[in-house]
C-alpha cells in the first residue's frame, strides 16, 4: 500500500514525487527528508525542494499546478513555462522524464486522488473522472508550456530578430527527444494533441 492511514495523501504522494526525482539526479534522498520536503512544498514553500532538487522541482511542481489546476486561460501553463525559465536549456531534462513516466506513477497519481475525493464524499466514478481529467490537464501543461519556454529561449518570440541562430547538438537531440516522447503522448483529446502541433511548429526550425 503506497500511503499510510495516518499520511496526509497530498504530501505521501510529493514525496514520493520528490524520491522519484532525486532518484534522476542521483541524489538520494531518505523518506524522512523527502516527507519534510514535501511537508513545506504542499505549504507552498517551495525553496527547500528547489535548492535539493535544482531544475528537478518541476517534477513535483507539474503535479502540484495540476492539483491546483485554475486553467489555462487563467495562466496555469504561463506560471510553469515562467517557473521553467529559472533553469534555461536545463529546464527541458525534467519535461523528458516526465514525458516518458513510468504506468507506476499513473497508479500513485490515482491513488492520491482516491484517497482525498473519497473523504469528500465522491463517488468511484467522479474520483475516476477527476484522475483522468488531472492526467490531461498534465500532459496538455508539459507541452503547452515547453512550447512557450523554447521559443522564449530560442529568441522565436522575437519576430524581428532574425534567425534564431543554430542550437549546439545537445540542445537539438534533446528537443528531438521530446517531440518523439510529445507525440507518443496517449490522450487524443483536443486540448493535448493541439499542443503536440504547436510543440511541432514551435521545434520545426530548431531541430
Amino acid at each position: 500500500m503506497f500511503f499510510g492511514k495516518k499520511v496526509d495523501p497530498v504530501e505521501e504522494f510529493m514525496r514520493l514525487l520528490i524520491q522519484e526525482a532525486a532518484e534522476c539526479i542521483y541524489k538520494p534522498v531518505s523518506s524522512k527528508q523527502a516527507a519534510e520536503l514535501a511537508q513545506a512544498f504542499v505549504q507552498q514553500d517551495y525553496g527547500p525542494t528547489e535548492a535539493y532538487l535544482e531544475e528537478f522541482i518541476l517534477f513535483p511542481l507539474a503535479y502540484e499546478m495540476v492539483r491546483k489546476w485554475k486553467g489555462c486561460g487563467a495562466g496555469t501553463c504561463d506560471s510553469f513555462s515562467r517557473y521553467m525559465d529559472r533553469f534555461g536549456w536545463a529546464s527541458l531534462v525534467p519535461i523528458k522524464v516526465l514525458l516518458r513516466r513510468p504506468p507506476e506513477l499513473a497508479q500513485v497519481h490515482f491513488q492520491m486522488w482516491e484517497q482525498t475525493l473519497r473523504k469528500e464524499g465522491v463517488s468511484a466514478k467522479g474520483i475516476e473522472s477527476e484522475f483522468n481529467e488531472a492526467e490531461k490537464y498534465l500532459q496538455h501543461l508539459l507541452l503547452h508550456a515547453t512550447s512557450d519556454t523554447v521559443y522564449r529561449l530560442s529568441g522565436q518570440n522575437r519576430p524581428f530578430a532574425g534567425t534564431p541562430p543554430r542550437l549546439p547538438e545537445e540542445i537539438r537531440v534533446l528537443l528531438q527527444d521530446i517531440l518523439t516522447r510529445a507525440r507518443q503522448q496517449p490522450s487524443k483529446d483536443y486540448f493535448v494533441t493541439k499542443e503536440v502541433d504547436t510543440l511541432t511548429r514551435c521545434f520545426a526550425e530548431l531541430i
